[in-house]
């Protein structure tokens, strides 16, 4: 009797004592089938563990694959989280910097009004003060040229009012030197006889018969209050403020030849006409130059007969705008911008004051 057995597999099994007791009891042949029936259960039992083996492998297979697949879906699920994450904070990133920019540019944009408004504030301010300055040099200009203006006409008043005077006393004695040698000659019976009514035409220097005699004047007769002057022809001089028109008439060349003066309704004796020689430029008689001295110096009577008119009219004048400074080097009042000067009509007058100085020659 064998003292162990062989399986199929090669495995040696030792016999087990009870299995000694039964080989020595019952024999050889159920010792066999005792060995076989140990062999066989062995096998399944092997078969049982392998199959339980193989299965707890493949439980721990699946387990590491579902464990590798919750891994990596955990993974997965952290990338995506922390890439969401990512985003989320990028975006939140770029909103904050969007809103700190929109902030800065409000800042900006506020910062910049304030500046535009103190800089319009500024400018309104520099634009006003300018203003008032330049409301205040024109008032101050205003008022000096107001008063330069005033100062010049009452000079120029004066000085008409001095002319006048003279011119008056001038004629009254050519008119009393006139009527002496009127009636030296009547009582030496040596009157020369009145003239017919009508324009008495003389030469330089010779007495004006139609003045003279109480012909009819080419001038009608001044009037009240306001002296006539007298010269060659019976023309009044030019610069003598005194000119007497007939009312509705202008002293043209055709009005002259067609107006129809009425006869004086007064006589004056015969006067002597004091002759002055070559005149001084502006109190040339007129009608003694060319036309177009004679247009110049009927405008400028013109300008002068309104301005009086205006003045008689007119109390007070209404003060004149102010005009624009003059550029450096324009002529004027020394001090007074703009100003026109005033020695014309001064010169004038004081050309024909020396003028009346000369000695008086009788007329033919």
């Amino acid at each position: 009797m064998k003292s162990e057995t062989v399986d199929s597999m090669g495995m040696a099994f030792p016999p087990l004592p009870h299995e000694l007791l039964i080989s020595m009891l019952y024999g050889s042949e159920t010792t066999q089938e005792m060995f076989e029936e140990r062999r066989r259960r062995e096998l399944e039992r092997l078969r049982e563990l392998e199959r339980q083996e193989q299965e707890e492998r493949a439980r721990q297979e699946q387990e590491r694959a579902r464990q590798e697949l919750e891994r990596q879906a955990r993974e997965e699920q952290e990338r995506a989280r922390q890439e969401q994450e990512r985003a989320r904070q990028e975006r939140e990133r770029l909103l904050r910097e969007e809103q700190e920019r929109l902030k800065r540019q409000q800042r900006e944009g506020e910062e910049r009004e304030r500046l535009l408004r103190e800089e319009r504030a500024r400018q309104q301010r520099a634009q006003k003060e300018q203003q008032r300055a330049r409301e205040e040099r024109g008032r101050l200009l205003r008022e000096e040229q107001e008063r330069a203006r005033q100062e010049q006409q009452r000079l120029q008043r004066e000085a008409r009012e001095r002319q006048e005077r003279e011119q008056e006393r001038a004629r009254e004695e050519r008119d009393r030197l006139a009527r002496e040698r009127w009636e030296r000659q009547q009582q030496r019976g040596q009157a020369p006889p009145p003239p017919p009514p009508g324009n008495g035409e003389r030469q330089r220097g010779a007495a004006d018969p139609g003045r003279a005699y109480g012909g009819a004047p080419r001038t009608p007769p001044p009037p009240p209050g306001n002296g006539g002057g007298g010269g060659a022809n019976g023309f009044p001089l030019v610069d003598d403020p005194g000119i007497a028109w007939k009312a509705g008439t202008t002293i043209d060349d055709e009005e002259e030849e067609e107006a129809v003066y009425a006869p004086p309704t007064y006589t004056t004796p015969p006067r002597e006409t004091i002759v002055i020689g070559d005149y001084p430029r502006g109190i040339t008689p007129v009608g003694r130059t060319g036309e177009r001295q004679r247009q110049k110096q009927r405008q400028r009577l013109r300008e002068r007969w309104e301005r009086e008119r205006r003045e008689r009219r007119e109390p007070e004048p209404a003060p004149a705008p102010a005009p624009a400074e003059p550029a450096p080097g324009e002529p004027g009042v020394p001090g007074l911008p703009g100003m026109p000067p005033l020695d014309m009509p001064l010169r004038l007058f004081s050309q024909f004051m020396a003028s009346l100085s000369l000695p008086i020659k009788p007329g033919t």
